[in-house]
């Protein structure tokens, strides 16, 4: 009766023992696969590691011979540059020495003469021409021309450069800004007597009864025809 209990006591204990076997082998699998899977992971993150190092590597490198090529002709276009001022600058000291012992000592440039003055030079020289008629006499002869002449558009390009001037010096005090400012007032105007008082106003000093002043006024008035 006591070797049974003994046997069935000695299975109790052989079950148990399979039983913690089975559940120690359990637990050594699953540590295994946690290992594994750690060391799976490591293996990963270096890979990851030295890809990402080879990377940085080949673009480290990349930059370094983007630099050096650009490094070598920046240096040569320097120092090109360096002697092409230093050329020029030489040659500017060459030129300046030579326009220094060559220039000629020059008078100060003579004033542009006014419109009046030019007007007073141009009836001295045709005064001096023997047999010429006269600036009165040649205002005269245009007068009765201009009288019977035909109707004009514009004013302005009714007038002779030598008059222009002549009005500009005799009735405008020399003024050609205001010569042309009254004639584009003029051409607008509706008869002649407005363009008489509108003259009267612009030139107050103006004399009307000279023959200046009438041969303008004839031409004046051919506008208003």
């Amino acid at each position: 009766m006591n070797e049974i209990k003994q046997i069935e006591s000695m299975k109790l204990e052989k079950e148990n023992l399979t039983t913690q076997l089975s559940d120690l082998n359990k637990e050594l699998e699953l540590q295994t696969q946690v290992t594994d899977d750690l060391e799976l992971k490591r293996r990963k993150f270096i890979e990851t590691l030295e890809s990402e190092e080879a990377a940085l590597r080949d673009k480290m490198q990349s930059i370094k011979t983007m630099a050096e090529q650009w490094t070598i002709p920046t240096v040569a276009k320097e120092q090109a540059v360096k002697k092409v001022k230093e050329e020029k600058a030489s040659d500017n000291e060459e030129t300046a020495e030579i326009k220094k012992e060559k220039k000629p000592a020059t008078e100060p440039p003579k004033p542009k003469p006014t419109v009046s003055e030019s007007i007073s030079n141009t009836e001295t020289l045709f005064a001096k021409i023997p047999g010429r008629p006269s600036l009165n006499d040649k205002i005269e002869a245009k007068s009765d021309i201009v009288e019977t002449g035909t109707p004009i558009g514009d004013i302005a390009k009714a007038i002779r450069l030598n008059d222009r001037l002549l009005f500009i010096k005799e009735i405008f005090e020399g003024d050609d800004e205001m010569f042309q400012q009254t004639v584009e007032k003029l051409n607008g105007m509706d008869n002649f007597n407005q363009a008489v008082a509108h003259i009267k106003q612009v030139a107050p000093h103006w004399e009307p009864n000279s023959e200046t002043s009438k041969l303008f006024l004839a031409i004046v008035r051919r506008r208003y025809l």
